[in-house]
């Protein structure tokens, strides 16, 4: 059986399928085809690659090439600038007008259903037999270094700088960082931290910039200031002055179970200190109260580690035993049972949470 496929031929199992596998598919391909044609007015085009084929003349071999996935041609066709849309890769052969893309078949596919007739396209003029295969190799396991969150973070930033203040995505950027320059938190990977010329100026840093941005999805502007300017106050002491990304999210998680319950103007001013504070009196290392919470929330649950719904209660509960005066935010049937003082045994869980051994 064939696995040569015509590009045309795939693009329309896609549309077949994709609608059952990707949500909101015809709606969301709608849209991207609408920015499509404002990017367009806006004369952003695709760059000019050595030739330009009609769609008819390009196929994969699916004895190479791994299978389409929708959901990835969706995702670069909401992202979709044609600006910086590289050409594909094709081979060849001698016997046939046929180009056999071996990179770029999900750019091909979003192209086609962009409504492009013609890609740009480098083409590769070979008889060798197995070269598609060997380029793919090549191309895909070639070490090929994705951008990291703190890059794309940098990136963000700049579109900012440069006058970019409408996009939703770079406006969050600036305010994630106008408040950790503003709590005087270096907001860095631990390699950068690492190194003294390229480290930020602070003495307190965080490097999870997931969780950064993560937070004030959770917790907006406002919960995202005060879980840093509480933590920088009751944990500025750990080590390298790292602020413990375990306690931020466990605060976050309180801040979005409190905002969702309607809670959050029932308590202290000051609830994310005395939460810390109750906390610090037990265990004074951030550092093993993360490491110790998910070995009892294991050990209590016996599933898989959620770190947020997990620090969020660990934080609580630690809070209502060491005799808090209000009462904070919690999830229905979730426990890592403190109270009970079954601790997970020969852990650190032992060490950090000590005092309520029984």
């Amino acid at each position: 059986m064939s696995k040569i496929k015509m590009l045309l031929d795939v693009v329309n199992e896609v549309k077949k399928e994709a609608p059952e596998d990707v949500p909101n598919w015809n709606a969301e391909l709608a849209e991207a085809k609408i920015n499509l044609q404002n990017q367009i007015a806006k004369g952003r085009l695709l760059p000019r690659g050595v030739e330009d084929h009609p769609l008819e003349h390009f196929a994969f071999n699916y004895s190479v090439q791994r299978d389409v996935r929708a959901g990835h041609v969706m995702n670069i066709m909401k992202k979709f600038d044609p600006r910086v849309c590289c050409p594909v890769s094709a081979v060849k052969r001698s016997d046939g007008e046929t180009l056999y893309i071996f990179d770029g078949q999900h750019r091909a596919v979003a192209l086609a259903l962009l409504g492009w007739k013609k890609i740009p396209v480098t083409i590769v003029e070979t008889d060798e037999p197995a070269f598609d295969a060997e380029a793919f190799e090549i191309v895909n396991d070639s070490g090929i270094l994705r951008a990291g969150t703190e890059e794309i973070h940098r990136c963000l930033l700049h579109r900012y700088k440069m006058g970019e203040t409408e996009t939703e995505r770079v406006v969050t950027a600036h305010k994630v960082q106008e408040i950790f320059d503003h709590c005087e938190i270096d907001l860095e990977p631990k390699r950068v931290r690492k190194s003294p010329g390229k480290c930020g100026p602070n003495k307190h840093y965080f490097s999870h910039f997931d969780y950064a941005y993560k937070g004030i999805k959770m917790a907006g502007e406002a919960g995202l200031l005060q879980a840093l300017q509480a933590l920088r106050t009751v944990y500025g002491d750990e080590e390298g002055g790292e602020i413990n990304q375990g306690l931020f999210i466990g605060l976050m998680k309180q801040y979005q179970m409190g905002a969702e319950a309607k809670r959050l103007g029932r308590l202290p001013e000051k609830w994310m200190w005395d939460m810390l504070d109750a906390m610090k009196k037990i265990c004074p290392s951030a550092t093993l109260i993360h490491s110790a919470t998910k070995k009892q929330w294991q050990h209590a649950n016996g599933v898989g580690w959620d770190a947020p719904v997990a620090m969020g209660h660990m934080l609580r509960e630690v809070y209502l035993l060491e005799d808090g005066t209000f009462e904070p935010s919690y999830m229905q049937n979730v426990t890592l049972k403190l109270e009970d003082g079954d601790i997970a045994p020969d852990s650190e869980a032992q060490t950090a949470f000590n005092k309520y051994v029984k």
